[in-house]
């Protein structure tokens, strides 16, 4: 029985030391002006620079960035490789 105690009492000494390192975490998020619990709305998401829109090439179906990617003649996506069939 002394065993169990010991197994139950090492058990709780771990969940109190994770939740303290729980409280820190978000106590530092708070503190780089971050809520845990907020996230992104869409209007920043949209907005920010580092988001890139990934279209895939019509023809070999390779996701690039949308800004390296050029039109065919009718109106799809072609990636580097493929910009010769424009016509």
């Amino acid at each position: 029985m002394g065993s169990m105690k010991l197994f139950v009492l090492l058990i709780v000494i771990l969940l109190f030391v994770l939740w303290k390192k729980y409280q820190k975490r978000l106590e530092d998020l708070k503190a780089q002006g971050r809520d845990a619990s907020s996230q992104p709305n869409a209007n920043q998401a949209a907005s920010s620079p580092a988001i890139r829109e990934l279209l895939p090439c019509s023809v070999c179906g390779v996701h690039s960035d949308k800004t390296s990617l050029s039109l065919n003649a009718n109106g799809q996506f072609v990636c580097d490789q493929h910009r010769h069939d424009l016509h």
